[in-house]
């Protein structure tokens, strides 16, 4: 598999090097480039998005130390809100997934789509629940 991959790469830089008339097969350089372009576009924004909300994290932690609340009860105030969170991204990921295998009339591929649908479901429904359960132990 690598020698392949090695070897149209050799054969498309001496095409192009060589200025051949249709020489070069697009499909092939467009099928070489695609990790890459995923890479780029995907993994390193994503890497750069995640160190910045670490960071941030860090310096807020940072922050309620030197004020003098303990960064343990931030980050109790804000549980419940995180499971609504992981409802509305999964929702979204599996709303997302289902509607483009309906448009790509691909139906039997719903199995892929629908547990990350009803996953995000299962995670909005617990944060209700979970609500109620904090007001009315407020109340109690």
């Amino acid at each position: 598999m690598e020698q392949e991959i090695l070897r149209d790469t050799i054969y498309v830089v001496q095409s192009v090097a060589s200025g051949a008339e249709g020489g070069v097969d697009v499909e092939m350089i467009v099928r070489q480039l695609t990790p890459i372009i995923i890479i780029v576009f995907v993994a390193v924004p994503s890497f750069i998005v995640l160190r910045l909300a670490l960071t941030n994290l860090h310096k807020e932690r940072m922050a309620t130390i030197e004020k003098g609340v303990a960064p343990i009860d931030l980050k109790q105030s804000d549980s419940s809100l995180k499971y609504l969170r992981r409802g509305i991204i999964w929702a979204a990921v599996g709303l997302s997934l289902t509607i483009g295998i309906l448009a790509g009339d691909l139906r039997r591929m719903m199995v892929f789509s629908l547990p990350f649908l009803f996953l995000g479901a299962g995670w909005i429904v617990y944060y209700y629940i979970l609500v109620k359960k904090s007001k009315s132990s407020a109340e109690a």
